[in-house]
């Protein structure tokens, strides 16, 4: 995954004590996830709340983030998915998606999303 220095820069400022909505968090987080397993694509393990997907989908695209992966197995997906489409979002095609992380390299399935 080429590195997006916008979220670099709002990680070091949320180090800092500044505070976030809980999408940006989101956004942060799953970006961070995505480095430290060397995933290929921008991952989402940590599915944001439902409220939190604007946010969640505004940061990623000021980022210049435009398709993530979907890996988190929540109950909720569905319910999620529409969200993500009542965001602008296109529900785009299955994906899988190999990271390598303290585990060792594993296989994640995931439904991937432009935004």
């Amino acid at each position: 995954m080429e590195k997006k220095f916008i979220l670099d820069q709002y990680y070091a400022l949320l180090c800092e004590g500044k505070e976030y909505s809980g999408g940006m968090r989101s956004a942060i987080s799953n970006y961070r996830i995505s480095l430290s397993c060397n995933a290929p694509e921008y991952i989402v393990r940590e599915m944001p709340a439902r409220t939190d997907i604007e946010d969640f989908v505004n940061l990623l695209r000021i980022s210049g983030i435009w398709s993530i992966v979907l890996t988190d197995e929540s109950h909720r997906m569905i319910e999620i998915l529409h969200i993500f489409a009542e965001n602008r979002c296109k529900i785009d095609e299955l994906a899988t998606v190999e990271i390598t992380d303290e585990s060792g390299t594993c296989t994640l399935k995931g439904i991937c999303i432009k935004l």
